[in-house]
């Protein structure tokens, strides 16, 4: 079962191409949404780690630097919905 995203707390984030992000200790997950739609998942995230993260003068940087590369993500897929048309 998929965690909800209500559980993660999600911020607005200031970046040109993350709009929010979120973050479970629990299951030590970080979430990122991104400007264009899309979602990830990040694993093992410390919660020293995310707390970096918002305090960072560029988010984008950071994640570009500290994040993607050292840490497993998953892209989250959407749920289909049946359109009407």
């Amino acid at each position: 079962m998929m965690t909800e995203e209500k559980d993660f707390g999600f911020k607005d984030v200031t970046s040109s191409f993350i709009s929010q992000v979120g973050y479970n200790e629990e299951m030590r997950e970080l979430r990122v949404n991104f400007s264009n739609g899309t979602k990830w998942r990040y694993f093992d995230i410390a919660p020293e780690k995310y707390i970096s993260f918002l305090l960072a003068e560029s988010q984008g940087k950071f994640f570009i630097h500290r994040i993607k590369p050292n840490y497993t993500g998953r892209k989250i897929k959407e749920e289909k919905t049946d359109e009407v048309a």
